[in-house]
């Protein structure tokens, strides 16, 4: 009940004063809104603040220019130059919709009438954007068709906490980092080009309006109503390159191994033959035989080189006969007894 009088009071004092100014600023449940409160020359140096009804129970106040001040949800800037100070308010609620002042505590005041809209399903979502150093990415921020001929921002959030990035009434050159298009009746889409680490941040898209649903004009007080947040997670690579980079160097050890195992057989193959050549060298015999009475008869026989494990004998016989004064007969054998010898056996039959 008390609140309702404050209120008829204001309202009242809206019409009659010329000092102070009401209007009504629209937002959604989950969503923000910026607005500004215009003041004289003369209060630049003075303090400013905004809170909620007469009373002041909840709102935020500062002394000083050219920086923001924050309060949980409430944030607000002094531009002493503009002769405005602005008021941004995050995450909405339904028990946000109320009355608001906004002025100073000596000459002027401001009534503001917050209304928190619950019904828009396009209104006050927030999504998580992964990209990359070096990508250009592209995202949609919604609205509803009565929006379609509002101005459509996009804003960041940092320790500002909020500035201006690009506007759908601005000139929309490919030059630009951010690059905002509205050709759709239901969306618009912005474009953020060459990612880099600074880039990383929280991004606000929004529509400029009124009080009303209607698109405003250049004498009414305007206000933004953020509907979309996009949180912005840059990272250095992409999970794709560092999967590729990965399979890259698997099918490089994996054709490193095949050549080994490869080189491995062929040298397998080749050394048996190699061995074999080495066992099996022909023995050389040299055997000359002559007339007893003039040159001794010898023989000489040259072992072949073998190992120590094997057996290996060579018996060479002659005879001389008066049928066949040059028979020799050769022979060679493997047993398996351990032996390395040779034996010459000669003998002539007298005539």
């Amino acid at each position: 009940m008390r609140a309702a009088i404050v209120t008829i009071i204001i309202l009242t004092l809206c019409l009659i004063s010329d000092q102070v100014l009401c209007f009504r600023v629209t937002g959604c449940t989950g969503g923000s809104v910026m607005f500004k409160c215009p003041y004289k020359t003369n209060d630049q140096h003075k303090g400013k603040y905004f809170c909620r009804d007469r009373d002041c129970r909840t709102g935020i106040s500062t002394e000083t220019q050219h920086r923001w001040v924050h309060d949980g949800r409430f944030s607000l800037y002094d531009d002493e130059n503009s002769r405005f100070f602005t008021v941004f308010i995050r995450n909405l609620s339904r028990e946000d919709d109320s009355d608001y002042t906004c002025g100073n505590n000596q000459t002027w005041s401001h009534v503001v009438t917050l209304v928190v809209n619950r019904t828009s399903s396009s209104c006050g979502t927030s999504v998580l954007q992964t990209a990359y150093k070096g990508q250009t990415i592209t995202f949609h921020c919604e609205y509803d068709h009565t929006f379609q001929t509002h101005t459509k921002v996009l804003y960041r959030v940092n320790g500002a906490p909020v500035h201006v990035l690009n506007s759908s009434q601005s000139s929309q050159s490919s030059e630009k980092k951010f690059i905002l298009s509205d050709s759709h009746k239901d969306h618009f889409n912005v474009t953020i080009r060459d990612i880099s680490a600074a880039d990383d941040g929280v991004y606000l898209c929004g529509v400029e309006r009124d009080g009303s649903d209607k698109a405003p004009s250049d004498t009414s007080k305007t206000h933004i109503t953020f509907i979309k947040e996009i949180h912005l997670n840059v990272s250095g690579f992409p999970v794709t390159a560092v999967v590729s980079v990965g399979l890259v160097l698997l099918a490089v050890c994996l054709v490193l191994m095949l050549l080994k195992v490869k080189f491995r057989r062929k040298h397998d193959v080749i050394s048996p033959d190699r061995r074999e050549t080495g066992d099996h060298e022909t023995a050389q015999e040299e055997i000359q035989v002559s007339d007893p009475e003039s040159t001794p008869l010898y023989s000489t026989v040259q072992l072949p080189t073998i190992s120590s494990d094997e057996l290996l004998y060579a018996a060479v016989s002659f005879q001389k006969h008066e049928e066949s004064l040059s028979d020799v007969t050769v022979r060679f054998s493997e047993e398996g007894i351990y032996s390395d010898y040779a034996s010459v056996n000669h003998s002539i039959t007298p005539n």
